[in-house]
């Protein structure tokens, strides 16, 4: 197994740079949450709303992107098998997301209650800093599951 991902480092590389795209999408829409969004919410929720919400446009716009170019030659043409792939994708990218979600939620809970417990919040970069963290764990889920399952080879029963 690891022999084969070695073999497509080119694969994960492209995957790895679409990542980055998702990361900049989805730390932007955790800084849009926590700073424009959910404004209106208290702590923990108005993290939990800009993390969650980050979370499932940064996938969208990871699948389309991967869709079209990571592993374009392991799809058919035609919508039926895009929102094949995009259901599969969303699935794979569930648990990676959850993974995720308890990273930054972990870290945010171990600074408010261990620095931030008396001065009322967790500053916005700290909060962006968790979330990088289950990004960077997710992410190794993520391909894994997406390599193995999601874009698998249909004519050959194994990936390329």
């Amino acid at each position: 197994m690891l022999k084969k991902i070695l073999a497509g480092k080119n694969r994960f590389i492209k995957f790895a740079a679409v990542g980055l795209s998702g990361t900049i999408v989805n730390l932007s829409i955790v800084w849009l949450g926590n700073t424009l969004l959910f404004t209106s919410l208290k702590e923990p929720h108005q993290t939990w709303m800009s993390v969650a919400l980050a979370i499932v446009i940064s996938i969208f716009s990871n699948y389309v992107l991967n869709f079209l170019w990571t592993w374009r030659d392991r799809r058919a043409e035609g919508s039926a098998s895009f929102f094949l792939h995009l259901i599969k994708y969303y699935l794979a990218s569930m648990a990676a997301a959850g993974l995720q979600f308890l990273i930054a939620g972990g870290i945010n809970y171990f600074l408010k209650i261990n620095f931030f417990h008396q001065t009322g919040g967790i500053p916005v970069f700290l909060k962006m800093g968790a979330s990088f963290a289950g990004i960077c764990c997710a992410m190794i889920l993520n391909f894994l599951l997406n390599h193995f399952w999601t874009f698998k080879d249909p004519t050959r029963g194994e990936e390329k």
